[in-house]
């Protein structure tokens, strides 16, 4: 379904950006489009401002962020910025140019070192015969052009109209840490005599697993780190739904459910506004008139989340037969529940699940004596299963929910939530009656804890 026939209902005269802000052309607008009037990215700007255009320039700095945060987008509007754009030169790289089949490749490093500093000085140094002169050399290759243009860039450099700013992006996408590293230690080898700033942008997730002798490497060559300020997808929504509508706009995404869609995504705001137009479109407005209620349609997008975020595989089914060595018990599912309430898998945590479990059947089903049979080899898989889509930390025998565990936790207890994985599923012929059963049960864990311990206080 498209998202037109929500526009009216909406109030929205056209389709908001559900998109980053560098794929749009007026780059100037990145304070307004992404956060706007936000006092801590104003105070981050003008911080990076500082560290670039102050009396001591920082000669290499390191930006850190979650995914979609706007890193790239903040180079592009820093480009325009009027503090930068008559002093400064960005040249932004994706550091994939550095790397080849096995590795970092020499040959490409050099080649884009060279493009980078000649767009520079074809910018900058547009007259200079001898810019052109090396450019045309056949008989120097790009390694050699590239250490010419440097010198001539340390000869002349209170000649040039700007500073150059080297920016490295995207080392996300390398999964090799030594090759992040490797081009970092490259770089700074090359232009280590010329008066080149040097940025690196990384997400902070992909840093913080670093190992730490790769961690202290670069932050010896990157020391000045820049920790881009939390950006609420709430605020950007607001944003950019006001953008395309006028003072009675409604907004079907509520507070609420941003954060829920920022959490289990570890707040990648691409991939959230990517999901958000997937609720509009997985959920047309049948048979919601005009002038409806936002709170109604924020409920209905709500309800319609579900659905969504289950075939994204951004909130797991925890009914899935890959996640259960037990056809007839949901084990992955008690595990889910009692976790909030014991955080180690032993025979007290084996005892509560099969206890949870027999009340859930009536006496006489033969059921019961499956549940006898469960033992902590049967746990520990379900845990392991639940640690790899990570809705546990799992450690030894040791559990803890993390932020996409105690979402799913809540989801898990609603009825529709079952009903959308049982659609979704295709192996359900393979449980047991039973499993459904249970599954339907609500979790028991509360009230048989509450009562256990007011047992022990009455003894």
């Amino acid at each position: 379904m498209p998202i037109e026939p929500w526009l009216p209902i909406l109030k929205w005269k056209d389709i908001p950006r559900f998109f980053e802000i560098h794929d749009l052309a007026g780059t100037a607008r990145f304070m307004k489009l992404y956060h706007h009037d936000d006092p801590m990215l104003e105070a981050f700007i003008a911080d990076l401002l500082e560290g670039l255009t102050g009396t001591n320039p920082e000669p290499a700095v390191r930006i850190e962020s979650p995914r979609g945060w706007g890193k790239t987008s903040c180079f592009y509007f820093l480009m325009e910025h009027e503090k930068v754009r008559g002093r400064f030169h960005h040249q932004v790289i994706h550091a994939g140019r550095f790397i080849g089949s096995d590795g970092i490749d020499t040959g490409a490093t050099f080649r884009t070192l060279f493009e980078a500093v000649y767009g520079y000085l074809k910018e900058c140094a547009p007259e200079s015969d001898f810019v052109a002169d090396i450019l045309d050399n056949q008989d120097l290759n790009n390694y050699e052009k590239l250490n010419e243009f440097l010198k001539y860039i340390i000869a002349t450099k209170t000649r040039l109209t700007k500073k150059l700013v080297l920016v490295i992006d995207d080392v996300d996408h390398i999964t090799d840490e030594k090759h992040v590293l490797a081009i970092a230690v490259e770089v700074f080898k090359m232009l280590q005599q010329a008066p080149i700033i040097k940025w690196l942008a990384v997400r902070n997730v992909t840093y913080r697993n670093y190992s730490e002798e790769t961690k202290k490497d670069i932050d010896t060559l990157f020391p000045i780190v820049y920790p881009f300020p939390n950006v609420s997808l709430s605020d950007i929504v607001k944003i950019r739904v006001s953008e395309v509508s006028g003072p009675d706009r409604i907004n079907p995404f509520s507070p609420r459910l941003c954060q829920v869609i920022q959490q289990l995504h570890y707040g990648d705001h691409r991939k959230g506004l990517a999901i958000l137009k997937q609720l509009l479109l997985a959920n047309p407005p049948k048979g919601i008139k005009l002038n409806t209620a936002e709170g109604f349609i924020q409920r209905h997008i709500e309800r319609g989340s579900i659905r969504v975020l289950l075939r994204e595989e951004s909130l797991p089914n925890v009914f899935t037969a890959s996640g259960n060595v037990n056809t007839v018990l949901p084990l992955p599912l008690e595990i889910l529940q009692l976790a909030s309430y014991r955080r180690k898998i032993d025979d007290e945590f084996i005892g509560l699940v099969k206890q949870s479990l027999a009340s859930k059947v009536d006496p006489g089903d033969r059921t019961r004596k499956e549940l006898i049979q469960i033992s902590k080899e049967d746990m520990i898989a379900a845990a392991v299963y639940l640690e790899n889509i990570g809705i546990i930390e799992f450690n030894g025998d040791r559990i803890r929910l993390t932020e996409k565990g105690r979402i799913t936790q809540r989801y898990a207890e609603q009825e529709y939530y079952y009903d959308v994985c049982c659609d979704l599923l295709k192996d359900t012929d393979t449980k047991h009656e039973i499993f459904w059963k249970l599954v339907l049960v609500g979790s028991t864990y509360g009230p048989m804890l509450r009562d256990k311990l007011l047992g022990q206080d009455n003894v």
